[in-house]
């Protein structure tokens, strides 16, 4: 007998590959012994509201080694295509039964669980269709969250067949408006805070993370976007 998986309503879906140009295997790159991505997951644990965390990978052998690490770890995960990460997604969201994903790149490691949770209640009580911190385009960049149904992805999967939009998850959302209940959440933070970045994308950027690791995690392990700025900007 088939049991239907129980039904999350708040899953975090982060999308991770191995094969950046740039910077080939980031999410694995160590400091202080343990990986990004481990990083990444552990600060998203700190949350509150969400009710999983779920990995969105690809069927490339390249990603064979980060998915023996999440099965070390038990953190769930998918594998689909590399190029159509929108389809990706919304398989990963409806094979774990997700109501709504909160979609995170996986190269954003200082990710901050209070601004997760913030945007979940916003969510609630707005009813959008589609949430995001991004559009405003004043947050500092690796802190933005985007909020949505997977039955919304449901739909843009079949109104859409363009590459840009298959490659890039909700481009399709907030660029038709008129189709979509959309909600832009402006930054908290002084405009002068905008050009921040602090994804990983090259060699300067994890050694800017490293920094940022090892001067808090040691003695707070829930340091915050706050912190961040007081400290480094």
């Amino acid at each position: 007998m088939l049991f239907k998986k129980k039904k999350i309503e708040f899953a975090v879906i982060i999308e991770v590959r191995s094969t950046s140009s740039r910077l080939p295997k980031k999410h694995l790159k160590k400091i202080l012994n343990k990986t990004v991505i481990e990083y990444m997951i552990e600060r998203l644990k700190y949350s509150k509201l969400l009710d999983d965390i779920i990995v969105s990978t690809t069927i490339n052998k390249t990603d064979d080694e980060l998915v023996e690490l999440l099965k070390k770890n038990n953190i769930k995960y998918f594998r689909g295509s590399e190029d159509d990460v929108l389809l990706r997604v919304l398989e990963t969201a409806k094979f774990f039964n997700v109501e709504n994903i909160v979609e995170i790149p996986g190269d954003c490691p200082l990710i901050d669980s209070y601004y997760i949770d913030l945007y979940i209640k916003e969510f609630k009580e707005k009813g959008v269709d589609y949430l995001s911190s991004g559009l405003s385009k004043n947050f500092p960049n690796g802190f933005e969250v985007q909020i949505f149904p997977t039955k919304v992805l449901s739909n843009v999967e079949k109104k859409t067949n363009c590459k840009i939009d298959r490659e890039h998850v909700t481009l399709f959302i907030y660029n038709n408006p008129d189709l979509f209940k959309i909600c832009s959440i402006p930054s908290p933070f002084n405009l002068k805070y905008k050009n921040i970045k602090l994804t990983l994308d090259t060699e300067e950027d994890l050694k800017l993370i490293t920094k940022i690791i090892k001067e808090f995690y040691p003695m707070n392990k829930k340091f915050g976007l706050t912190e961040i700025i007081n400290k480094f900007f």
